[in-house]
């Protein structure tokens, strides 16, 4: 399998498989072969087979719950992972992975109840606090945006997608020295991600502080120096400073 020789493979698995009917692991491994392959609906099959031949093994439900997915059948995949809590309670995974299925078709009650009930659980956990952050950022309800956030940020101190979405947060506020902060904070943990600085840059030029922006709008192009968008947006700072032949 590890050789991209899926045919060869799946010959391998079939043969353990007949010796052994009902291993849930085998039904599973063939059908992550499938997948592999791109025949989701046989991958499909052979993990519905592994559910039913061991029920309190979660790896199945992930995989088929990510196979309905991809076939674009949410309902599908929200009724596995709410079988998969069923049959294990406590499977933080199946919980995740069912919360963020709700978000991502705007049920936020849904999603913000079982994140929640994971973080009141686990006060460590990490990605519950990132996501309610996000769904509360989309809600607008910004002050329950920023403790989550910040509190992903209190659990792992180089997280930058939930800095970044924090910045996102201040930005909607019209907060954009706050944001400006946090974009530096992302820098100095990311230096050569050019994303940050255009975000900072944009945030500069919000403040109509061209020099700051246009600082910043350099960097990039050193990091990129390809980028088209990055130096069109130079030319503009340079018009807004009335340096009309560099903005040429």
């Amino acid at each position: 399998e590890m050789a991209g020789n899926w045919d060869a493979a799946l010959q391998h698995y079939n043969l353990a498989l007949a010796y052994d009917t009902q291993s849930a692991y085998l039904m599973t491994s063939i059908a992550g072969v499938y997948a592999k392959k791109g025949d989701m609906e046989e991958a499909a099959t052979y993990l519905q087979r592994a559910i039913r031949a061991n029920p309190t093994y979660a790896t199945p439900y992930l995989l088929l719950g990510s196979v309905y997915t991809s076939l674009r059948q949410q309902d599908k995949a929200i009724g596995v992972y709410e079988d998969l809590v069923r049959a294990i309670p406590d499977s933080k995974e199946g919980l995740i992975y069912l919360a963020t299925m709700h978000a991502s078709r705007k049920e936020y009650d849904k999603a913000i109840e079982i994140f929640e009930r994971i973080t009141k659980k686990d006060p460590t956990a990490l990605m519950p606090y990132f996501y309610l952050g996000r769904i509360y950022g989309e809600m607008k309800e910004f002050g329950k945006a920023e403790a989550s956030l910040k509190k992903a940020i209190e659990i792992k101190p180089d997280f930058e997608a939930a800095y970044i979405t924090l910045g996102l947060v201040y930005e909607m506020q019209g907060r954009l020295d706050d944001a400006v902060a946090i974009y530096k904070k992302v820098k100095e943990l990311n230096p050569m991600n050019p994303d940050i600085q255009s975000r900072l840059a944009n945030v500069y030029l919000q403040k109509r502080s061209f020099d700051e922006a246009l600082a910043e709008l350099r960097e990039v192009g050193e990091i990129d120096p390809n980028n088209q968008e990055n130096r069109l947006k130079i030319g503009l700072v340079y018009f807004e400073q009335k340096e009309y032949l560099k903005a040429i």
